[in-house]
């Protein structure tokens, strides 16, 4: 695309608003609903967003979800479609509805993994937040359907301060339940949110401290990331700065620099959520959006982070949440009042480009036809680091052509790979 604005690697779509839970946290504020909300984009209007987004960035990671997407009539037509593109795309979900038949459906359109809500090691506590008798269980069903299927799945909790203690058990849980990854999501008070209380920033601290001690326990066998805390970037780096978890994003958060997300009206912001300014792709073209919007360019500018995020050493590396700052201060650019840490005034800590995702890739290699091939199914904000580190094990073995036999080879051993061949 054209302009110096980067390019996004991961789109959020909320593809409409019913659900058939009650959510007490959701952010889109979704309910139990027959038929779709007016404004709603028609399926024309879907597929054209699709081809939008692949002609800014095919290799894009593009997150269906909703409410539930699978209440969505058009979900299989969107997924085709941007499977068809090159994009890699998964779904979000809570996962109650899943059945077989579906599952496989999705899977021969393209479907490449699922991200399923489970909040609890308790049925009765998951089921209180869900707003739904039996949801837990269901959820759990469906996750059995995946496995049958062969569809990769993660499991994300969210967590709450009723819930902070089950960190461990949610992730050995999930391990057990057959998930390559599990996501700890960290609470930004907005939609039904706005009535919830926030763990404190100390919680924060002891949280992320305890999923980064499970990064390395249980590396190889399950991943395990803080989603909506990249100050999880800051606290890793000062455990081990040589872990594989402290890679990332330059600039920490990606909302408006690598990400940005789509509401079911077509309405574009810089993640789920911040509040859109207005921008539609009813009204202009996604490669304008995102390349002009005057909320995406204001947020690209980390140089005008203020207080404790604009003074920390951790600027690059973690730049605070800004959807959090928003909601708790009004201005997504202060300092995010989750993290409790004071900079110490030393060296700003930078990502060495070998590990920070969305980089151009460089090639020093020969590459073989299948090498390539398969190197376009792995996802945009993966590819120079993929390449980097293929060709230096390449170099290492005295090899100058890279093959498949090689990319698997680099692939077991990396602690950031999924333990299934895409």
């Amino acid at each position: 695309m054209s302009g110096s604005a980067p390019i996004p690697h991961a789109v959020s779509w909320n593809l409409t608003e019913r659900c058939n839970l009650r959510c007490a946290h959701c952010y889109l504020d979704a309910s139990q609903r027959s038929a779709p909300q007016p404004g709603e984009l028609s399926l024309d209007e879907c597929l054209r967003v699709v081809d939008e987004l692949a002609g800014i960035n095919p290799g894009l990671v593009l997150i269906l979800t909703g409410g539930e997407p699978l209440l969505h009539p058009h979900l299989e037509p969107i997924v085709e479609r941007a499977a068809a593109a090159g994009m890699t795309c998964v779904l979000g979900s809570n996962g109650t509805l899943l059945r077989r038949e579906a599952a496989e459906r999705l899977r021969d359109a393209g479907l490449r993994g699922v991200g399923v809500s489970l909040d609890s090691t308790d049925p009765a506590a998951h089921d209180r937040l869900r707003g739904v008798p039996g949801a837990w269980q269901r959820t759990v069903d469906a996750l059995a359907v995946l496995r049958q299927a062969g569809m990769p799945f993660v499991v994300q909790p969210s967590i709450f301060s009723w819930n902070r203690h089950q960190i461990r058990g949610l992730a050995e849980l999930a391990l057990r339940l057959g998930a390559e990854t599990v996501n700890f999501y960290f609470l930004v008070c907005t939609g039904r949110g706005q009535e919830m209380t926030d763990i404190s920033p100390e919680d924060y601290e002891r949280a992320l401290e305890e999923i980064g001690e499970l990064q390395r326990e249980l590396s190889g066998r399950l991943m395990v990331t803080a989603k909506c805390a990249p100050h999880q970037k800051r606290i890793v780096h000062q455990q081990d700065d040589s872990s594989p978890f402290v890679a990332g994003y330059a600039g920490g958060c990606p909302a408006a620099t690598n990400y940005f997300r789509l509401a079911p009206d077509g309405a574009v912001s810089p993640c789920p959520y911040i509040p859109s300014d207005g921008a539609s792709v009813r009204r202009q073209g996604l490669s304008e959006i995102w390349r002009d919007d005057a909320q995406l360019v204001a947020l690209r500018d980390r140089s005008a982070l203020q207080g404790r995020c604009g003074a920390c050493e951790y600027r690059d590396l973690c730049g605070g949440c800004r959807a959090r700052a928003q909601a708790q201060t009004g201005d997504p650019m202060a300092a995010d009042p989750a993290c409790l840490y004071s900079p110490a005034g030393g060296a700003e800590a930078r990502l060495a480009p070998e590990r920070t995702f969305g980089g151009a890739a460089e090639f020093t290699l020969d590459w073989s036809d299948e090498a390539r091939a398969r190197l376009e199914r792995i996802p945009s904000f993966l590819t120079a680091m993929v390449v980097t580190r293929v060709e230096r094990a390449a170099r290492e073995r005295g090899l100058d052509h890279v093959t498949p036999a090689l990319l698997q080879s680099v692939r077991d051993r990396s602690a950031l790979a999924p333990r299934r061949t895409p």
